[in-house]
Parts: structure tokens; C-alpha cells; sequence
């Protein structure tokens, strides 16, 4: 089928984003729900800790540590389009110490298992080279509290990596790591799983329309260019034709989109 004849059937078309779907924004969220879903390692390579009610973020008193979190059952298509996505903690005990410089990364493998009690559980996995840097400046003085200053920033760049790839399945496993320095405390999901850490994904799902060439004058060429436009030619020469270049123009008509 040359093209002429393949326009003819809407295999030239172009894609956009329906305005609905602009509004019809997705919210997924996944707790911490397993002791060996949020583990410590300190220092690193040592073994892990599964039990502790809290998470030191990352001085525990004057040894830095690792932290991992595993989140489950991420019910997200691979094409779905992540705009926003960011962890939420709450305050566990009023340790601040500044700076407090946060480096978060992904594990590279699509389904991980959960952390053991091995050494190495964390710090031996294989993470991405991007990191996102998290810097908490205020103090958390209160207990309990889960707000903006407990939240991370943005760190959908490290989430699409994953769900994006060609062998993400929906419903996978994700794990994050947390090193740096500084300290900020937060509940574990042994102390209260109500709040424990959570994984927050905000998205879209793409809802494709197409647009075709719909009569012989929407698709032209000119050749060479400035001269008669050819309007009834079987093929699209992308551009020489022969021994001259040409222009090729291609018009899309009724594009049912409102300007806001």
C-alpha cells in the first residue's frame, strides 16, 4: 500500500490529549503494611533492622545510616502518565539535626523482594544513579504531625523509570532508599501502621484522539517549491522527487478541541 492509499484509510494521522481527560486525574496510594517493608541499616553493609518503631532520616545518634521502603501492589499501567508522586511520613520523636540533606533513590529491579535481616539488605541492591534531594528545613516539633514539611518534593522522574519500562507490570513492588546526613524522625509501620510511610502517585491514563487527511486537497506537494500544487498525487515524496525537492503540505480538518 503506497501512502496515498494509506491516508486514505487514517494511518496519517496525529495524536493529543482529550480536554476530559485533563480533569480526570488518577490519585494511587500505597502504605508501608509489612515490619520488613521498612528496614535500617546502620552503619551500611551491617544487618537489617526490621522492628524499629521509628525511622532516623539518616543520624542515628553518631552513626549515619541507610533506610529502605518497599511499597506493594503499585496498580499502575505502564502508560500512564506520572505528573506527581512524593512520600508521606509522620513525626516520630522531635530529633532535628541540620542540615539535613536527603539523597532518594529507586531500586532498579521492577518487582523487589522484601528486606531481610541480612547483612546488606539495603545498601547491597542495585540502585539508579539519579537521585532526588530532599531538603527538610524546618523542624518537626510535634508529634504525630503529617503535613507539607513531612512530605518529600516531586520525585516522579525516579517512579517513571520503573513504571514506564517496557517489563513493568501492574501491581509490581518499588523500593526506595534514603541516605544523605542530618536527622529528621519519622513513625515505622511498627510503632503504628495507621502512619507509617506512604507512597502518594498522582497520574493520568493517555486518551488518544486521531485526526486524518480527509479529501484529495488536504495532502499537496509543490515541485519545486513556489510552483502548481499537485492535489491528486497516489504518494507523498518526503522530499526529493526525482531530481527536485519539493514542499509537502497536510491539512487537518474539524479538530474537535476547545481552545481552553
Amino acid at each position: 500500500m503506497n501512502l496515498k492509499s494509506a491516508l486514505l484509510y487514517g494511518a496519517l494521522s496525529f495524536f493529543c490529549l482529550s480536554p476530559n481527560e485533563l480533569a480526570a486525574q488518577n490519585v494511587f496510594k500505597a502504605k508501608i503494611n509489612a515490619s520488613s517493608d521498612d528496614a535500617e541499616e546502620k552503619p551500611y553493609g551491617t544487618a537489617g533492622d526490621l522492628t524499629s518503631s521509628d525511622l532516623e532520616f539518616v543520624m542515628d545518634k553518631t552513626s549515619k545510616q541507610i533506610i529502605g521502603l518497599r511499597f506493594n501492589n503499585i496498580t499502575i499501567p505502564k502508560n500512564a502518565l506520572i505528573y506527581n508522586a512524593y512520600v508521606q511520613f509522620a513525626v516520630d520523636e522531635v530529633t532535628n539535626i541540620d542540615p539535613c540533606k536527603l539523597f532518594i533513590k529507586i531500586q532498579e529491579d521492577l518487582n523487589p523482594s522484601t528486606f531481610t535481616e541480612a547483612y546488606g539488605t539495603i545498601s547491597s541492591r542495585k540502585f539508579i544513579q539519579d537521585s532526588i534531594v530532599w531538603n527538610p528545613t524546618a523542624a518537626w516539633t510535634v508529634d504525630g504531625d503529617a503535613g507539607l514539611e513531612q512530605r518529600t518534593p516531586n520525585i516522579a522522574s525516579l517512579i517513571k523509570r520503573n513504571i514506564n519500562n517496557i517489563a513493568w507490570n501492574s501491581g509490581n513492588s518499588l523500593v526506595l532508599a534514603f541516605t544523605g546526613e542530618g536527622a529528621r524522625v519519622a513513625q515505622a509501620f511498627d510503632r503504628d501502621p495507621t502512619k507509617a510511610p506512604e507512597l502518594i502517585i498522582e497520574y493520568i491514563l493517555p486518551n488518544n484522539q486521531s485526526f486524518s487527511i480527509l479529501s484529495s486537497s488536504d495532502d499537496a506537494e509543490e515541485k519545486p517549491t513556489g510552483t502548481a500544487g499537485d492535489l491528486t498525487s497516489s504518494d507523498l515524496e518526503f522530499v526529493m522527487d526525482k531530481t527536485s525537492k519539493q514542499t509537502l503540505g497536510l491539512r487537518f480538518d474539524k479538530l474537535g478541541i476547545p481552545k481552553n
